[in-house]
């Protein structure tokens, strides 16, 4: 690893150490004085070459987050006694699905493939942590609010990115 991507990383790590919420790429550029690209490849070679095989940088679209790498997520899970344990309806997990493959994905969207009213099973994911808002992409409509997968649904499921969710889906359909 390169002494300024490590530099980038370890500085990326310290913030996040202090920091209990999920970070935003923009916020950590803007404070890094780095561009996007610089931050996405020191966080990537960070997590394949870091000592640490207990925490690496976990990566949602917008934002970043310190976090137990997967191996530890059932010992993680026990530990906290998660009270949100009640498994998901089926509801829930097809609006997921449908966030997975379409996100940014507008309630309108999700409904229209659905069929149903989907306002319910939304908040649910919200309040669970699951799913959060974000902005709309740049063809969509402003004024509707627009749902992406979120940290807490990494870890749920014991997944280190969208882009290994999005290997393990393509690797199930082939």
């Amino acid at each position: 690893m390169e002494p300024r991507q490590e530099s980038i990383y370890n500085q990326v790590l310290a913030v996040l150490f202090v920091e209990a919420t999920p970070v935003e790429r923009k916020n950590l550029t803007s404070i890094l004085d780095i561009k996007t690209q610089e931050l996405a490849e020191a966080i990537r070679q960070g997590n394949e070459h870091t000592c640490s095989k207990v925490f690496f940088v976990q990566e949602a679209e917008t934002t970043v987050q310190l976090a137990t790498r997967p191996a530890y997520s059932q010992l993680i899970q026990k530990w906290l006694k998660q009270e949100d344990k009640a498994e998901l309806t089926a509801s829930a997990r097809e609006t997921l699905a449908i966030i997975a493959y379409r996100q940014p994905v507008s309630r309108s969207d999700i409904e229209s493939i659905r069929g149903l009213d989907s306002r319910k099973v939304l908040k649910n994911l919200l309040e669970r942590g699951l799913i959060q808002f974000t902005t709309p992409p740049e063809n969509g409509d402003p004024k509707a609010y627009y749902y992406e997968l979120s940290l807490k649904f990494l870890e749920y499921f014991g997944l280190g990115s969208i882009e290994e969710l999005r290997a393990k889906i393509v690797k199930n359909e082939g």
